[in-house]
């Protein structure tokens, strides 16, 4: 594991020639080195590949580190679990536009070592990416957890892809993000932050101003809860942007979502299925576990009325999310008699009073607000991409 030191010893010279080398010689062997490369330094995850893209025609994206997230881990991200998610495999994408900018071999090392390190080398992102689902379903009064075996491969387009622009240098205008002490400690700070000037003034498509650092995965939400009305049009959208996108990686995620999205004029309408597993302390709950999701609601209501911080908030809005998710798997199971239903449907009712009381208190900051700041208000006929 790579541990933070003030300076890394390892020896970076290889990763500088090969980089150098790209321009005039992008052939597999050179990627493949590359991607070892990384792999040498980066060896918490695995580089699963590394790939060029000659972009004669399309946008400038620079480069574009994709994370791969296994099912639990998307699982864990959407019902805002404790367990900490940690990128264990990525892919590498490098636009051949980059190397038109004149940047010197070691500042294109500072740009990888960059966008590998925000995707891979600690959990930041994902656990930004599963505050920012917490405080929107709970703004927004949703659950998303009814249909996630159906769903998943569809929220995996909106969290991968904001995992991996969450904090590039490329198509985000952020100073905070050119203040990477990760590649201070390898030694490229000086070149990492020369490499951005370069880059913000010769290619003019970053996206100055922009706030909304993750418009795909609201898009992405948006569309799932209006799913009956938004799939055609969200079809239609992603079509569009598959012809005009840059990125090879992303290009196929927007492929895949497609055929996910394509499956649900398939599917018969399975809203009563029964939800087997339950992540995290309710694993086998069962309806005579009412009675302590009951007694745990008055023990909400305390906490509530005395929070008063951002952090406790967001620990908060997880706890109760996933307890209002917990008491509708309850009633979708069909397993309730009447009372029972009725009871779990009067608690949910309160849960979802208590958490409104939370969101009321208006204690999460921008950070978290405006990365929400777009509304598809046309369900799913606005483009994500463009």
């Amino acid at each position: 594991m790579i541990t933070k030191q003030k300076y890394f010893t390892y020896d970076f010279s290889k990763l500088d020639t090969l980089m150098s080398k790209l321009k005039d010689d992008h052939s597999t062997h050179i990627l493949n080195d590359i991607k070892d490369e990384l792999n040498r330094f980066f060896n918490d995850a695995k580089c699963i590949n590394v790939l060029f893209n000659i972009n004669t025609d399309k946008l400038f994206f620079g480069m574009c580190v994709m994370p791969v997230l296994r099912d639990d881990d998307i699982d864990n991200i959407i019902k805002g679990t404790d367990i900490k998610v940690r990128i264990a495999s990525y892919y590498v994408e490098i636009d051949s536009k980059l190397l038109e900018l004149n940047l010197s071999s070691r500042e294109l090392t500072a740009c990888l070592l960059h966008e590998v390190g925000h995707v891979i080398n600690d959990t930041s992102g994902t656990e930004k990416i599963k505050n920012a689902v917490s405080v929107y379903l709970a703004q927004k009064d949703k659950n998303l957890r009814e249909n996630m075996d159906k769903d998943r491969e569809i929220y995996r387009m909106g969290i991968e892809t904001g995992i991996s622009k969450l904090n590039s240098i490329f198509g985000i205008d952020d100073e905070e993000i050119i203040a990477d002490s990760f590649v201070v400690a390898c030694g490229y700070g000086d070149e990492l932050s020369n490499a951005y000037k370069k880059i913000l003034s010769s290619t003019g498509k970053l996206n100055k101003g922009v706030k909304n650092k993750l418009i795909t995965l609201q898009w992405t939400l948006s569309l799932i809860l209006h799913m009956k009305a938004s799939r055609l049009p969200a079809l239609h959208s992603l079509k569009m942007s598959e012809k005009v996108e840059p990125s090879i990686l992303i290009k196929n995620s927007i492929s895949h979502t497609v055929a996910e999205i394509s499956k649900y004029g398939l599917q018969s309408n399975n809203e009563g299925a029964l939800i087997d597993k339950i992540s995290g302390f309710f694993d086998d709950v069962s309806y005579r576990d009412i009675r302590q999701l009951e007694d745990e609601l008055y023990e909400y209501n305390i906490r509530v009325k005395n929070c008063e911080q951002e952090d406790d908030a967001l620990i908060l809005t997880r706890e109760l999310n996933s307890r209002i998710s917990i008491l509708d798997d309850l009633m979708l199971s069909k397993k309730l008699n009447d009372g029972n239903f009725k009871k779990c449907s009067d608690l949910k009712n309160r849960y979802i009073y208590v958490r409104k009381q939370l969101t009321d208190k208006k204690l999460y900051s921008g950070k978290y607000l405006g990365i929400f700041q777009w509304e598809n208000t046309t369900k799913g006929q606005q483009n994500p991409y463009l």
